[in-house]
């Protein structure tokens, strides 16, 4: 496994101070890994991620939620540190289920890395957009740990001529307090 760069270990730290201080029921944690589909292969990704719950008064298609999140992008002893911030929409489809629908304004420390082959796979850019929709579950009565699966898409959205965009399989565990 890579080394994590210092500065996601920093942020990693602030994240969880911030995380312990915050009152009951201001935010919850999530942490998750996800690996690509597709192009990028071998890509893995690792996050954390406090989403700060928001009023919902705006409407049926406010965000219920805002996060931030830092992770690492893994691949042939590459590594990159990844910083996110973006709404997030949670549909309850039952008291033990939901749809979850994200999107974040993404930066890369680095958007390049090895293939194995001796080339590399480029990003094109350090600024990327990531969407997420994904399917979850509630583990307790009290909703407040859960799970969920689902499908993410990292692009820079054609802002770069460099654009190969890359699609990942996502798992994550989420505690609400």
């Amino acid at each position: 496994m890579a080394k994590i760069p210092r500065s996601v270990k920093i942020l990693l730290v602030v994240q969880l101070l911030a995380f312990f201080s915050l009152p009951a029921a201001a935010a919850d944690f999530r942490v998750g890994s996800a690996t690509t589909v597709n192009k990028f292969n071998d890509l893995v990704y690792h996050h954390v991620d406090l989403a700060f719950p928001v009023d919902r008064g705006g409407g049926a298609w406010s965000p219920t939620a805002w996060t931030a999140g830092i992770g690492v992008f893994e691949r042939n002893e590459d590594t990159s540190s990844v910083y996110t911030f973006g709404p997030v929409w949670r549909f309850e489809d039952s008291r033990r289920g939901f749809v979850e629908a994200a999107f974040s304004l993404t930066y890369l420390g680095h958007p390049r890395f090895r293939d194995g082959n001796g080339g590399r796979d480029d990003f094109g850019q350090h600024r990327q957009l990531m969407s997420r929709l994904s399917l979850g579950m509630y583990l307790d009565r009290a909703q407040n740990w859960s799970v969920d699966a689902g499908f993410m898409h990292v692009s820079n959205g054609g802002l770069s001529e460099t654009n190969p965009g890359a699609d990942f399989f996502s798992l994550e565990m989420r505690v609400a307090y």
